[in-house]
């Protein structure tokens, strides 16, 4: 969101309001980092040049079999990380 230029007020407007909605009409689940998911994160970095956090987020997506929702390049870049992973 920062890079989108949105400041940390509007930030957590917006986060505030997402939570919201997705607590009125589904059921979401968030897993738990693991050491694996770091492990995992780290190769991740070294072979695709991810940022950490871009890392973490592909490593427990691709652990837990989900779908990463990101935006743009980081979109692109975790479905061909999948397709390699396979």
């Amino acid at each position: 969101m920062r890079s989108a230029g949105l400041d940390d007020s509007s930030i957590a407007r917006a986060l505030g309001a997402t939570q919201t909605v997705i607590s009125m009409f589904a059921r979401v689940e968030s897993p738990a980092l693991s050491l694996s998911h770091a492990a995992l994160a780290a190769e991740l970095r070294d072979r695709y040049g991810l940022g950490f956090f871009d890392s973490v987020h592909a490593a427990v997506a691709l652990a837990g079999r989900l779908v990463y929702v990101g935006s743009g390049r980081e979109r692109e870049e975790s479905h061909r990380i999948a397709r390699e992973a396979g």
